[in-house]
């Protein structure tokens, strides 16, 4: 079972149990004349007591009293509280795990950026060179990216993690990144491949790079760092 469903799950029980509890009452308050207890110290010892305490037959109302609404409107909340999280479940299942997808308006802390980069290293397909990379890209917007590396028995098919990543963003009309985080299960820092690193300067000449080895260490560079007297698209302008 997803812990997703935990909280739906719960929370689906809890008014199940409250529907039975406010039937009870209901019963309990109710007069053969169809009026009702109005007394509160009354009805709620009924209800604690099972009917054990004495009553006034004088204490009497020709509607449900205020307090059986309001279990009522408790068992009503909690029944929508269940169903909204069961929607929530299923709409994280249909857009995947926030490591597997983006998030938007979600400013991750860099711990939690680097725990969505190796958590794409489960969801590498690397059968010929059994090198997982995960890569999480952020956006200036905390906008979040996942990829990961991606092979084909044709070799040059085969694509980066970083440049899955950017691919994403950029297709989701996203361009302007901040940082990424690269992971791998080695034991050196996973520092991107040139072609990755030409790819990032398109976007974000100066992006911070945080690199991380099997053991979950870092070592964080800037693009300049790693691609010096590099290329880009103002070399391209008309005026050069």
């Amino acid at each position: 079972m997803k812990k997703r469903m935990v909280p739906g799950i719960l929370l689906s029980v809890l008014a199940v149990y409250m529907v039975f509890e406010t039937v009870r009452l209901y019963s309990l308050i109710t007069r053969p004349d169809g009026t009702f207890i109005t007394d509160a110290d009354v009805a709620f010892g009924l209800y604690l007591f099972g009917g054990l305490l004495e009553l006034n037959p004088s204490l009497t109302y020709p509607n449900a009293p205020p307090y059986l609404f309001a279990l009522c409107a408790v068992t009503v909340l909690l029944a929508l509280a269940a169903v909204l999280c069961f929607w929530r479940a299923r709409r994280g299942k249909a857009h995947g795990d926030r490591t597997a997808c983006h998030e938007r308006s979600i400013f991750m802390t860099r711990d939690e950026l680097k725990a969505a980069a190796v958590a794409m290293l489960d969801r590498s397909y690397c059968p010929y060179s059994h090198f997982p990379v995960g890569a999480a890209l952020e956006c200036a917007d905390g906008t979040v990216f996942t990829g990961c590396n991606i092979e084909n028995a044709a070799f040059s098919p085969t694509i980066c993690a970083e440049r899955t990543a950017v691919a994403k963003a950029v297709s989701e009309g996203h361009r302007d990144f901040v940082r990424i985080a690269v992971a791998g299960r080695c034991d050196d820092f996973c520092v991107p491949c040139a072609v990755c690193r030409q790819v990032l300067r398109e976007f974000a000449p100066n992006i911070e790079i945080i690199c991380l080895n099997g053991a979950g260490q870092e070592r964080t560079f800037t693009l300049p760092e790693l691609l010096p007297h590099s290329f880009g698209p103002e070399y391209l302008t008309p005026e050069n």
